[in-house]
């Protein structure tokens, strides 16, 4: 569902970010999918739906991913594809990012509620550097 440039993983790393996948998916599906598209090593820490109490929109795996990477939620960016990614990753207290290169419709309610709206990856780089000119002034 994501197509994410290669050189953007590089990107990542090269700026000393890490990354973290956190998934409502089960750990089986979520590693035959991470295999196919052979993003199994992208991520230092994956957690998914069945690791945690309750699913989103409730904050627990992101909250867990933050844990796992010893990282208040606050110094996390997560971004997602749903009104329900979007709801988790303010509960948390993430930077939370809609990615609307996934097809999301950007003018739901909940998804104008995120802290920011990449409409393509490389938008991530962008707020990332502090720049403003992705940010949501809903959200402000």
């Amino acid at each position: 569902r994501f197509e994410i440039p290669i050189r953007r993983r590089r990107d990542l790393r090269d700026l000393g970010l890490r990354t973290a996948l956190c998934t409502g998916r089960g750990r089986p599906s979520t590693a035959v999918i991470l295999e196919h598209l052979k993003m199994a090593s992208w991520f230092e820490v994956t957690v998914t739906g069945e690791e945690v109490p309750r699913p989103k929109p409730f904050p627990d795996g992101i909250l867990d991913t933050a844990r796992r990477l010893g990282m208040p939620p606050e110094a996390i960016l997560y971004t997602g594809d749903s009104v329900k990614d979007v709801e988790a990753g303010l509960a948390a207290g993430a930077f939370t990012v809609a990615a609307l290169w996934a097809g999301t419709e950007e003018e739901g309610e909940g998804i104008q509620r995120a802290d920011g709206l990449a409409r393509q990856p490389g938008d991530l780089l962008t707020l990332l550097a502090g720049r403003q000119a992705f940010r949501n002034p809903i959200a402000e």
